[in-house]
């Protein structure tokens, strides 16, 4: 009898478990049909960061700024910014050294948060007090600046995927899948060379062919819409033509 009743619980809790693993599974999935978080990874279900799609304006606009400011003490940045960006345009910015070239980067990319203003990104209005750079990539906005692009004591894999690991079914780093993406990489820019492969660390490409790596980086994730912070600055003519090439 005791036996019985010591099997018969045992069935209890493993029923009861299965009928919350289903539970837990239905509400992630509704979670996910609620959001609307492009590029964003599977697993990390949050509030939208973006407004839902009543809130979505159609236009042509990739990004749109309007009277963005930002002041550093009583440094006046930005004053009052507009600033928009095409679907497939190619914008330069110009401006002297101080004229916030940088700090409108620095925004965009979720580093800097605007004391006012408003951000429009493919179509849909950016709540800036949730805005940081992580939020930025799940959007589809990369960034690439002028150093320290890469980790130098890292192999390029490792560099490839830096905060966006692909995972096994199990949740670790697929590092087989990784190292073959990175191979097809390197070969696509034309790193191949004679000692280069995934598990070179990146502190033996020259200049050049680390911005060039991390532009690439920028093109494997398939991001929206690149900025590219004077990634030529101190490289030669040569390596210019291999960043931008």
């Amino acid at each position: 009898l005791h036996d019985g009743l010591v099997r018969r619980g045992r069935e209890s809790s493993i029923q009861i478990w299965r009928l919350r693993r289903l539970r837990d599974r239905h509400r992630r999935g509704l979670r996910r049909q609620r959001e609307y978080r492009p590029g964003r990874p599977p697993g990390r279900e949050r509030e939208p960061l973006i407004y839902t799609a009543a809130q979505k304006t159609v236009n042509t606009n990739l990004i749109e700024l309007t009277g963005v400011k930002k002041a550093f003490g009583s440094v006046q940045a930005l004053r009052g910014l507009d600033f928009v960006v095409g679907r497939g345009e190619i914008v330069g910015l110009l401006g002297d050294n101080g004229a916030g070239k940088s700090t409108l980067i620095k925004i965009l990319s979720g580093l800097h948060r605007p004391d006012e203003g408003r951000l429009m990104f493919d179509g849909r209005q950016v709540d800036f007090r949730r805005y940081n750079v992580a939020e930025a990539r799940g959007m589809g906005l990369e960034t690439v600046y002028q150093d320290k692009a890469l980790g130098d004591q890292q192999p390029l894999w490792r560099n490839l995927f830096m905060g966006r690991h692909l995972k096994t079914r199990w949740g670790l780093i697929d590092v087989r899948r990784e190292r073959a993406a990175a191979a097809e990489l390197i070969a696509s820019l034309g790193l191949s060379g004679a000692g280069v492969s995934p598990d070179t660390p990146a502190g033996v490409l020259s200049g050049g062919e680390r911005q060039g790596l991390a532009i690439g980086r920028a093109m494997y994730v398939q991001a929206k819409s690149v900025i590219l912070d004077e990634p030529t600055t101190a490289l030669a003519i040569g390596a210019v033509d291999r960043v931008l090439g």
